[in-house]
């Protein structure tokens, strides 16, 4: 009878063991229907216009079709290049800098930064205000929630606590945000915020649209010898919330932060994966590039992963669910972009070779990415 017993207990652990390790394939129903939105910026040479076009990727049958102009920049601008990315873009709504030229997005979709302060912070269904005192230091944060009725302001304070570096320089916990989040449903909200000093401590704070002064802190410290900070300190060009998960960049590479159970790891398996997608070439850059997380749309992670050819670098762009492989573009030099299916196969290949993209941090385009300071 202990035999049998064992023999069942043996025969149960291989199938979830196995289950387990299959639920890392993707299922092609996981995905179906689903298209992601992203941004492509064209020079117009002729009429001396850096164009915004809107296109969307087809995760099931990886095509990618190209809609209309939704914005442009005139040439005219000193570096239009800096200002044709959105501040902020969730796939819908745009946070646009003043200098831009609405031709395509409805009204009531956009809205347009007029001062250049720093001290303004968007985020899905939020923008979150910095007010200053006479003496530049932070008196007060006035929110503006986006709610199923309309817009509804309140205030809050989110400083939480000071520390110093080792010269003495004092830095309160609170006085930048990395991201900033409104749930529209439950009414919560949520303001991510890095301990730059020791780069291996993120703070979240909590609050409610019923009481947003009344603000609740909790710190996730990060394993030890693992930081994030310099060029991999979480902002808006390096890291993305994705439902409870915050996903960062370290100097012991892509980590994922479960602020809801407040856990933190190293995604390893994925980053072994991602860069064993695309075949790499001789060209050595001289310096190691870390793979970025660059944008969200519903439950999908978007990260910029850099690869080699054997005359430069590109970027293979994979997209996520659930830390499963559902898709990629590899934008090639050449402009002729492989696309890849959840099967890691290319599927078709977009000949952008006639048009004449401007490239934003090196990858062409510009996937909904949520938040953004200006």
């Amino acid at each position: 009878m202990r035999k049998i017993l064992c023999a069942i207990s043996v025969t149960f652990f291989l199938l979830v063991f196995c289950s387990c390790e299959y639920s890392r394939e993707t299922n092609v129903t996981e995905i179906e229907g689903i298209q992601i939105p992203f941004l492509l910026y064209e020079n117009d040479t002729n009429l001396k216009l850096l164009k915004s076009k809107l296109a969307y990727w087809s995760l099931v049958d990886g095509k990618i079709d190209l809609e209309d102009e939704l914005y442009s920049v005139s040439f005219s601008e000193n570096s239009p290049s800096d200002f044709v990315k959105p501040i902020a873009w969730d796939g819908t709504n745009f946070v646009l800098h003043k200098s831009v030229k609405v031709n395509g997005i409805d009204k009531k979709n956009y809205e347009i930064a007029k001062s250049f302060t720093m001290c303004n912070t968007w985020g899905r269904n939020i923008k979150m205000e910095t007010i200053l005192d006479k003496s530049g230091q932070i008196k007060e944060h006035m929110m503006s929630l986006k709610t199923k009725d309309g817009i509804i302001k309140n205030k809050a304070l989110y400083l939480y606590k000071k520390t110093k570096d080792e010269f003495g320089n004092e830095f309160i916990i609170g006085e930048d945000s990395s991201c900033v989040d409104f749930d529209q449903e439950t009414g919560d909200i949520i303001n991510l915020c890095m301990d730059r000093i020791s780069g291996s401590n993120l703070y979240v704070a909590r609050s409610n649209i019923k009481n947003t002064e009344d603000i609740n802190w909790t710190k996730i410290s990060f394993p030890k010898k693992v930081t994030s900070r310099g060029n991999y300190s979480p902002d808006f060009t390096n890291s993305i919330l994705v439902g409870n998960k915050y996903y960062i960049q370290t100097d012991n590479g892509l980590a994922e932060v479960d602020i809801e159970r407040n856990k933190f790891r190293l995604l390893t398996e994925v980053e072994n994966e991602c860069k064993n997608i695309v075949k790499e070439g001789s060209f050595d850059t001289g310096y190691q590039e870390g793979i970025r997380p660059v944008g969200v749309f519903k439950d999908i992670l978007i990260l910029s992963v850099p690869v080699c050819s054997d005359t430069s670098l590109e970027f293979l762009m994979c997209a996520y669910k659930n830390n499963k492989f559902v898709g990629g573009v590899h934008l090639k030099r050449d402009q002729k972009w492989d696309i890849i299916n959840h099967k890691k196969e290319i599927v078709s290949t977009i000949d952008f070779s006639k048009k004449d993209l401007e490239p934003q941090l090196g990858e062409y385009l510009t996937f909904p990415y949520g938040c953004g300071s200006f």
